[in-house]
């Protein structure tokens, strides 16, 4: 377990800058001094006044003193910068010292051995987000103090806290990689650092619940991706008549956020429910690709500098700054399938000459078989849709007529097994072309014996070969 412990008499501390050499910042000039100061709110009652103990050996010692403001000195001059924010609760700030950009590994150096759950670049993704999404203004007053009175400065004070509260949870440890709260019955959370009647604490709260949830759901993925294609789920595209179609809901509820992508495939998001569709068969599984974009602002560390500052020790009071807006994409996956229709083939026998054998007892085409075979030859059998040999029996005397045999599309032939009762067997197979979704029925006509009767009490001799009649025959 990563801990960082430390009892240095700290102050908290909400410092405003924006930095020198910022790439796309040009607020600062270079010839000019940038210092920090002191602005505390009027009266009492805004945060605690004791001590707090957080997660992995962070404190926060109760003071008086609020936010540290930026501010640009050229030629007797001073102007007001954006906002900065603690990252060591409880490492004491000097005032006026100049604020400097410290080496680029500063963060994850210094970040190394603060946290126990987070990796170095998940706290760094957090603060952007939490810096993107929370407060970046300015919060200076000419008085140098926060008037609950005036409505401006108060909400701005109460969404700097907020912003501030999370970017302490972020680095004490107190969020996990998607940004879910972590609880602890033995130490307190970071947002205790303020009083539950504050002045503008329904302000807080409102800003502190907002920079949550907007971050949260950048961090979400619809529920039915994953992240990578190996992990990927599979599901099956379904015809229902005129298209292959699947519909997927979203309990995430983040569906409005996500693009969809995929060969042969259209989308269509309708609320929480995403309609995937294709036209045709997709002979195998077909990726979906799903992006959005994550938006977040650099967090540029700042540091008071005399020269001493360490990454390894802390020994300064360094801090946060929204730098520049940045994007970048975030990918989750899906397979799909969908596979051809199959065809349905139906067989009917019927009579050569019915007038013979309609009503006859001596003729009957029930119970006759036919094969389904993949080859002219007949000598590969075809199988169905469960994997069986595909064979049908029709039913019925006088015209019998199969079950209908759902089979995958394409080319068979079509061979009778058996003979009915009074019939000439068929030797010759039908050939037939099924096309997804076909219903198709393959007609045999078999040729009645003249003297079924005859045929069946026929004797013959043995040697000869000859009819052998009985006696007054």
């Amino acid at each position: 377990m990563k801990k960082k412990t430390m009892s240095l008499i700290g102050a908290f501390v909400l410092t405003a800058l924006v930095l020198i050499g910022v790439p796309g910042v040009s607020r600062i000039r270079a010839a000019s001094y940038v210092t920090s100061s002191w602005i505390s709110p009027v009266g009492t009652g805004w945060w605690t006044d004791t001590d707090i103990l957080m997660m992995n050996g962070w404190e926060y010692h109760a003071n008086t003193r609020s936010v540290v403001f930026a501010y640009e000195a050229e030629g007797g001059l001073y102007r007001p910068l954006g906002v900065t924010y603690c990252i060591a609760p409880q490492v004491p700030r000097v005032r006026d010292l100049p604020l400097t950009m410290p080496d680029g590994d500063f963060l994850d150096i210094f970040t190394d051995r603060l946290n126990d759950i987070l990796t170095n670049a998940e706290i760094r993704e957090l603060l952007s987000a939490v810096l993107y999404f929370g407060f970046s203004g300015n919060v200076m007053t000419e008085s140098g103090v926060i008037d609950p009175e005036n409505e401006t400065q108060l909400n701005n004070f109460a969404d700097a806290l907020a912003t501030q509260a999370l970017v302490w949870e972020v680095i004490v440890g107190e969020r996990y990689a998607d940004f879910s709260h972590r609880a602890s019955t033995a130490r307190n959370s970071a947002v205790d650092f303020v009083k539950s009647d504050m002045p503008g604490r329904s302000r807080f709260d409102a800003k502190y619940a907002e920079i949550v949830a907007a971050v949260q759901r950048q961090l979400k993925t619809p529920s039915f991706l994953n992240d990578s294609a190996g992990s990927a789920a599979r599901k099956e595209l379904v015809w229902d008549g005129n298209v292959y179609r699947l519909e997927l809901t979203d309990t995430n509820a983040v569906l409005s956020d996500w693009n969809f992508s995929g060969d042969g495939l259209s989308f269509e998001k309708n609320g929480n429910v995403l309609t995937v569709t294709a036209a045709e068969a997709t002979g195998g599984d077909v990726l979906i690709t799903a992006s959005r974009t994550i938006w977040g602002k650099s967090p540029v560390v700042l540091a008071e500098s005399d020269g001493s500052f360490n990454a390894q020790t802390a020994a300064v009071q360094p801090s946060v700054c929204p730098g520049d807006t940045v994007s970048s994409s975030r990918s989750a996956c899906l397979k799909v399938f969908a596979q051809e229709r199959p065809a349905s083939l139906t067989v009917r026998k019927q009579s050569s000459q019915p007038a013979l054998t309609a009503g006859n007892s001596c003729y009957s085409l029930d119970g006759i078989r036919f094969g389904v075979f993949t080859d002219q030859a007949c000598r590969t059998p075809a199988a169905d849709l469960n994997g069986r040999e595909a064979v049908l029996t029709v039913s019925g005397r006088e015209e019998a007529v199969s079950p209908a045999l759902e089979l995958p599309a394409g080319d068979y032939w079509i061979k009778e097994l058996s003979a009915g009762t009074g019939y000439a067997p068929d030797p010759s197979p039908k050939f037939i072309r099924l096309s997804p979704g076909a219903a198709e029925t393959v007609t045999f006509t078999n040729i009645p014996l003249s003297d079924p009767v005859g045929l069946i009490l026929k004797k013959t001799d043995s040697k000869t070969g000859e009819e052998v009649r009985r006696v007054g025959q």
